[in-house]
């Protein structure tokens, strides 16, 4: 018990920062009119910080749990799209292609900011 408490209060550090970087960056899109999510810009600002060089170890254990459960986070989104089963099954194509060329780009920028920073770093 004491060992698992141990593992908890290591953990709430990172997943402190995680929700406010994701609050942080809501309040900014929000204040500034931005149509961007504002997990998205608390990740951008938490890249930022960790390729100063910084580093935040005390922050790993937190997001590696937040990572680790982020299909439960998942599950009550796609339950609740089966309310729009109609609706999504007469854009199944454009969907398929959405889904297969996001991805697709995905793969390539990921690939191509890998080798810039293996290059840089």
């Amino acid at each position: 018990m004491r060992q698992k408490l141990g593992i908890f209060w290591v953990s709430v550090p990172g997943v402190v920062l995680c929700v406010a970087l994701a609050k942080g960056g809501d309040w900014l899109a929000a204040r500034l009119g931005l149509s961007v999510p504002g997990a998205a810009l608390g990740l951008i600002v938490l890249a930022l910080w960790l390729a100063s060089g910084r580093g935040m170890d005390w922050s790993r254990a937190g997001a590696m749990l937040l990572a680790r459960w982020i299909g439960a986070a998942l599950v009550p989104v796609l339950v609740g799209l089966t309310a729009y089963v109609g609706l999504l099954a007469g854009a199944l194509g454009p969907l398929a292609l959405l889904l297969v060329v996001t991805t697709m780009a995905t793969g390539v920028a990921t690939a191509l900011i890998y080798r810039w920073l293996v290059r840089v770093l």
